[in-house]
This record gives structure tokens, C-alpha cells and sequence, in this order.
């Protein structure tokens, strides 16, 4: 047996530098300084936020619609705190048809993304629920309710699908996946949010929470002017 030393093996000692740099950059903060190399820390932001209000838009219309079903509030008639969630066949029948239009909207969204692109698809959208939004606060005929209600419900759920494409087709793949949970914490932050102040706010007044929704779709499309980003036939990285 030879006694000198064995002179280390050069690749293992860099396959061992490498494992740590992987490590490394999956750590929150190795993936926050992956993402601020790709310049694109910005765009994340804008885009976070327009999930969260686009989750908030979609929030508020689904535990409002029952409550703008059963409580006519366009009526003389006022509906106590402990009757309002008590609703009958044809407030149920018609919550069902509000719902359907949810996968409908899905559908009509595959092809308007392909069709007026990215950022015109939330541009469409939020402008479209601007217009029903304003259309509510006047007194309508049953049937026109529940056909706003069931707009609001398909353009309300499209309207959060266009930040999660944006956030999958303009991040790199080493932190798209990081870049997409983040959204999804956000927004699930938000569901909590949007379902609070829906109920305090059609307390107060259902024209109250029609106003601040208002105000959340314009707020969008303020931060949309922000964000100059098209990822419409763009090669994902």
C-alpha cells in the first residue's frame, strides 16, 4: 500500500460547488436575488396586484349575487340580517344559472387571449365590468339582474385567469414556479379580504360595494398602464 495521498478528483469538487449553488438559489432569498437578475422584480409586483384585485372583483360578485337575488335592493322592502341567506326556489334556480356562466367565461377567454392578446384581454375585461358594474346601480327588471349578474360572473373569473397566464409565460423557468406561488399566496390573502368587505359593505349599502368594486376594476387598469408587458406569441424562456 502506497503511501501518498490521492489527488482529488476536480470534478467531484466542482459537482459539489454546484449542488450548493442549486441550494442556494432555492431558497426564498436565492430566489429573490435569481429574480431581481432577471430585471423583472417590477413587472412581478404589478402583476401580483393585478390578480389581487382581480380576486377581490371575483369575490365580492359571488357572495354578493345571492344577496342581490334574495334582497331586492331596489325595493321598499328591507330584509333582515337573519332572513337574508334564506332563499327560495327561484332565487336558487337563478344562483344556478349565475354560476354556469363561470365555465362559460373560461371558454370565451381562450379565444379573446389569442384574439386582442394579453393585455388587451384585461383591458376588454375590466372596461366590460366597469359598464355592468354602472348598469347595476340602476333598478332593473328580474330577468335583467340575473343576466348582469351572470356577465359579472363569467368576466369576473376571467378577469383573474389573465395575470396567472402573464405570470407563466413571462418568467424564466427558474423562477416561474416561485413567481406563480407568490401570486397564488396573495390571492388567496385577498379571498379573505373580498369576502369581509362584500358583507360589510351591503350592509351599508349595496351601491356602496357596487362603487368599490368600481373603483377596484379602474385601479387595474392604472396599474395595466404600468405594466408594458405582452407575452402574446412570445417564446417562454
Amino acid at each position: 500500500m502506497s503511501g501518498k495521498l490521492r489527488n482529488p478528483d476536480p470534478s467531484n469538487a466542482n459537482h459539489g460547488l454546484n449542488k450548493w449553488k442549486r441550494m442556494e438559489e432555492t431558497t426564498i432569498r436565492g430566489l429573490f436575488e435569481t429574480l431581481s437578475k432577471t430585471g423583472k422584480t417590477v413587472d412581478l409586483f404589478l402583476m401580483i396586484n393585478l390578480l389581487a384585485i382581480a380576486v377581490f372583483v371575483y369575490n365580492s360578485v359571488t357572495f354578493s349575487t345571492p344577496r342581490f337575488l334574495n334582497e331586492r335592493y331596489c325595493g321598499s322592502v328591507s330584509v333582515s340580517r337573519n332572513r337574508s341567506c334564506v332563499f327560495d326556489k327561484n332565487v336558487l334556480l337563478d344562483m344556478g344559472l349565475v354560476g354556469l356562466s363561470e365555465p362559460v367565461g373560461s371558454v370565451i377567454l381562450a379565444y379573446v387571449l389569442d384574439w386582442v392578446g394579453r393585455r388587451g384581454a384585461n383591458a376588454l375585461i375590466t372596461t366590460t365590468i366597469f359598464l355592468v358594474l354602472t348598469s347595476l346601480h340602476v333598478c332593473v327588471s328580474r330577468g335583467y339582474l340575473v343576466f348582469l349578474l351572470m356577465a359579472l360572473k363569467a368576466l369576473s373569473s376571467m378577469l383573474t385567469c389573465v395575470p396567472l397566464v402573464l405570470i407563466r409565460e413571462h418568467f424564466p423557468t427558474r423562477v416561474r414556479g416561485f413567481s406563480f406561488h407568490l401570486a397564488y399566496m396573495v390571492g388567496r390573502v385577498t379571498v379573505i379580504l373580498g369576502m369581509s368587505t362584500t358583507q360589510f359593505a351591503f350592509d351599508l349599502s349595496p351601491r356602496l360595494l357596487l362603487g368599490i368594486n368600481q373603483m377596484a376594476v379602474l385601479l387595474s387598469v392604472v396599474i395595466q398602464g404600468y405594466l408594458k408587458v405582452e407575452t402574446f406569441n412570445v417564446p417562454i424562456e
